[in-house]
């Protein structure tokens, strides 16, 4: 088995990329691994295996619109301060036990640009982002009398090639 392929099996049990990457035997730094498991999980035979994986278990390939929101929104909301100590080193150090009994495992690799993209990804599943207006709009029947020369002579002014 490739380590690709032990990649999609970790990935698989515990979708959290970091740890399916050592898990399937990649080292380096956690931003590394982040980068490893990124690249590994566009790879098609990845991709393929990850889908007989999910077709043998029977479990969904995609999570419900509701799940989707309350990961991303645990993400957004999530206060490390009851899960953090600082040795005597001055050293922060995560209590893992805790966070497993609070069902917060994972957590605690996120990044403040985790965070953001949490904001956003929600703000846009509530439509809280208005749809971008559009300043040169024509009606099709406008269009449609004009000659080709002057189709051309409208497209040059808004700066299209023709």
């Amino acid at each position: 088995m490739t380590r690709a392929i032990k990649f999609a099996h970790a990935y698989f049990a515990d979708p959290h990329g970091v740890r399916a990457a050592r898990a399937a035997g990649y080292a380096g730094s956690e931003e590394s691994l982040r980068r490893t498991a990124s690249r590994t999980l566009k790879r098609t035979d990845v991709q393929a295996e990850l889908a007989r994986l999910a077709q043998r278990s029977g479990a969904r390939a995609v999570a419900k619109r509701d799940q989707a929101l309350a990961v991303l929104t645990a993400q957004l909301l999530f206060d490390p301060g009851p899960y953090l100590t600082i040795d005597e080193d001055g050293e922060p150090k995560w209590d893992h036990s805790a966070l497993k009994r609070d069902g917060k495992a994972g957590l605690e690799t996120m990044t403040i640009g985790d965070r953001q993209k949490a904001a956003i990804l929600l703000a846009r599943f509530e439509g809280w982002f208005a749809p971008k207006e559009h300043t040169h709009t024509v009606a099709h029947q406008d269009l449609a009398r004009l000659s080709d020369v002057e189709l051309q002579e409208r497209a040059k002014k808004l700066g299209l090639k023709v």
